[in-house]
């Protein structure tokens, strides 16, 4: 994630970051949003909770 992919999710609740960023990153790199949560692998989440700083409490 940029800097500014991290200031983006700051603005959101702490609730809805993961998730936030998991969209906007699924996003960026297939073009579109998932179509359903298996979309976004375990792996993933972990990583981009990482990046952030924060625990995942739910399956993506």
């Amino acid at each position: 994630m940029t800097a500014a992919d991290r200031a983006l999710v700051r603005e959101k609740s702490r609730a809805n970051r993961l998730v936030f960023a998991a969209l906007l990153l699924f996003h960026r790199a297939h073009g579109r949003f998932p179509r359903r949560p298996t979309d976004i692998d375990a792996k993933t989440a972990e990583h981009v909770a990482q990046q952030l700083g924060i625990e995942v409490l739910l399956d993506l």
